[in-house]
């Protein structure tokens, strides 16, 4: 089956915001902003497979847990999700503490990281199932990151 027009234009979308997509990024990288890219990139591999799970002729597990059931829905979803990082950073620089880049990063980096938490929450189960469906086998385990301050 093909993928429909409709399809490759909600992946286009969910893959064309970028994270200050304009300034410099090297000269003043932190860990905050490498992890915002980091998870931003994720969400976005995980809008593709949304997408493509819709478009396939086997999609009956599908992730309504995440309020997809569309491509309709999840092109809404995909407009939320951005929206509510961009609200997020706004907040933060209106707060009470002084704007700083290092601030937006941070609050930019745990709002993607709270989207692509849920997210997987959504689409775990389905790529389970979709996995040993097309390998005939269990995916491979994932082991769930430390807790904060405690070690690898």
């Amino acid at each position: 089956m093909a993928l429909s027009d409709k399809g490759m234009d909600v992946i286009a979308l969910g893959l064309n915001d970028q994270q200050h997509g304009d300034g410099p990024k090297l000269a003043s990288a932190d860990p905050h902003m490498l992890a915002a890219y980091c998870f931003d990139l994720t969400r976005k591999q995980h809008y593709m497979y949304m997408a493509l799970r819709l478009e396939s002729n086997t999609t009956s597990r599908f992730v309504g847990g995440y309020g997809v059931t569309d491509l309709g829905s999840l092109a809404r979803k995909i407009d939320a999700d951005t929206t509510a990082v961009e609200t997020a950073a706004r907040e933060a620089q209106t707060g009470g503490d002084p704007w700083t880049p290092e601030r937006d990063w941070e609050v930019r980096a745990q709002t993607l990281e709270g989207i692509i938490r849920t997210q997987w929450g959504a689409i775990r189960d389905d790529y389970a199932y979709l996995y040993r469906e097309v390998l005939g086998k269990a995916p491979p385990a994932h082991n769930p990151p430390p807790e904060s301050g405690q070690s690898k």
